[in-house]
């Protein structure tokens, strides 16, 4: 990290790294000095305390309030393998906890219950997070693509049985992540195979590459393990050819099968060619974006699952996207290091931040989108003003190998929450930079937290395989207290 106060970073030296042009300095400070009075004055009226700053000032030697928050819950997850992200639901409380790893799995916060497995990815599952109504629940994966859950759905199915496992019909699952092919009924006569493979020219999809039958018997598989799992989709016959099975004049024909089963899942979006590795959602709930290995993000309609924009820029791995409240600015950020803003409706790169000097592992807007705050794997939670292109001030929030690796803003726009490669999950004071409180007791690097719209519940998780639930007394104050 560099010796200087984080808040002292030359905004010279971030853009064009060049300390020694003091005409430059003065242009850029006072460029930041009108972004940091336009974020100051977006703070009014979101505060319950405290007067206006003239500048945001961290400060290392701030008391630390441990007894804001206390650890409520430890759930037992049951996942065979390490949780890759978590998500608290949008009602007030948070009633709610997904947690994904192989399958994602559906929690009860306050009781630790299971209530439902769902389990229709063939890879490990990167990334999940609720539709701001709770309606769905979105979860991307190692198998290229994004699940679009319905709740309802799901947990009226799961009702005569909490905790069962739902597995749509012909879906690859953890258990079978070759996704053998959907039964039928027993009056349809299935054509034959060999004939079928002939017509429609069968092919595998893997990661952008198309294997035709005659190859895929070589294919190895080996090759499409991705995070140890095999994370290559395999499709059922009748899913790849335009024609049906022959059916007996006295059957009904497949699709009028009333499974409950055939719809837990809403969508599925598959235009990415590898691992999903973030996702956003929309507070009208229209719209979804997702960033991939493939070094794009992409802008989706939640109804239809159409992919409404491919956006490409960046020169590696897009690990981490944000879409502002309105829905017409999405922010990504990735394994180079660079933050773009885009334009949602045109698809445009509107601007490109630079600072970080490693990986950005977090993006998070502050309510209304006037700023937003990155996380990085070089240790710091930096605030942006995207509109004025310059950082408002940046946070030495943890150390280690990966610095931070995930970062939050509490709903009333307050408090900036972090969790790093160090195993501790912090609280800061999103006005004055000032340490409010830290939490301990993980036994590896912090990889996901979550924070519930009441600003009362925090949900962490770690590499060490513990899911956390805490309760935060100093958050939003709940509505009739």
């Amino acid at each position: 990290m560099n010796a200087r106060s984080p808040l002292n970073i030359s905004s010279t030296s971030i853009f064009n790294g060049n300390d020694n042009d003091s005409s430059s300095n003065i242009g850029m400070s006072t460029l930041k000095d009108q972004g940091t009075q336009r974020w100051l004055e977006s703070r009014q009226g979101k505060t319950t305390h405290g007067s206006k700053l003239s500048n945001p000032h961290f400060r290392q030697d701030a008391t630390r309030q441990e007894s804001e928050v206390t650890l409520i819950q430890e759930l037992q997850h049951g996942h065979k393998w390490p949780v890759s992200s978590i998500c608290l639901s949008p009602d007030p409380a948070g009633n709610f906890l997904a947690t994904a790893s192989l399958d994602v799995r559906l929690w009860e916060t306050t009781t630790g219950r299971l209530r439902v497995v769902l389990d229709a990815h063939s890879g490990l599952v990167r990334v999940v997070a609720f539709s701001f109504d709770g309606k769905y629940l979105f979860s991307g994966s190692d198998d290229n693509s994004v699940k679009i859950w319905d709740l309802s759905v799901c947990l009226a199915v799961s009702a005569v049985k909490p905790g069962m496992t739902l597995t749509p019909p012909g879906s690859a699952s953890s258990r079978f992540p070759f996704c053998p092919p959907a039964p039928l009924p027993a009056t349809v006569r299935p054509l034959d195979s060999s004939k079928l493979l002939r017509k429609v020219g069968f092919s595998h999809k893997y990661a952008g590459r198309t294997l035709k039958s005659g190859s895929a018997m070589d294919f190895d598989v080996l090759s499409g393990i991705r995070g140890g799992r095999p994370s290559m989709a395999f499709h059922s016959l009748t899913d790849l050819s335009s024609s049906t099975p022959s059916v007996s004049s006295s059957a009904p024909p497949p699709s009028s099968c009333n499974d409950p089963l055939r719809r837990v899942i809403h969508k599925t979006l598959s235009r990415h060619a590898a691992a999903v590795l973030a996702v956003s959602v929309s507070h009208d709930n229209r719209h979804l974006a997702s960033g991939g290995a493939d070094k794009t993000a992409r802008i989706w309609d939640v109804s239809s699952g159409y992919c409404i924009q491919t956006l490409r820029g960046h020169s590696s791995e897009v690990t981490a996207v944000a879409l502002s409240d309105d829905a017409s600015l999405l922010i990504t950020g990735s394994k180079d290091r660079m933050i773009s803003q885009w334009d949602v409706a045109s698809g445009s790169c509107l601007r490109t931040l630079m600072g970080h000097r490693g990986v950005v592992s977090g993006l998070a807007w502050a309510p209304g989108g006037g700023w937003f705050v990155s996380a990085g794997f070089d240790g710091s939670v930096r605030a942006w003003d995207p509109e004025a292109q310059v950082q408002l001030y940046a946070l030495p929030a943890h150390q280690g190998a990966f610095g931070t690796l995930c970062v939050a803003i509490s709903e009333d726009g307050n408090a900036i929450i972090s969790g790093g490669y160090d195993r501790a999950v912090r609280i800061w004071d999103a006005k004055t930079g000032a340490l409010r409180a830290e939490m301990t007791g993980h036994k590896n690097m912090i990889v996901h937290v979550s924070v519930s719209k009441d600003c009362r519940t925090i949900a962490s998780v770690a590499r060490d395989d513990a899911v956390r639930i805490w309760a935060w007394k100093g958050g939003a104050k709940v509505e009739g207290e």
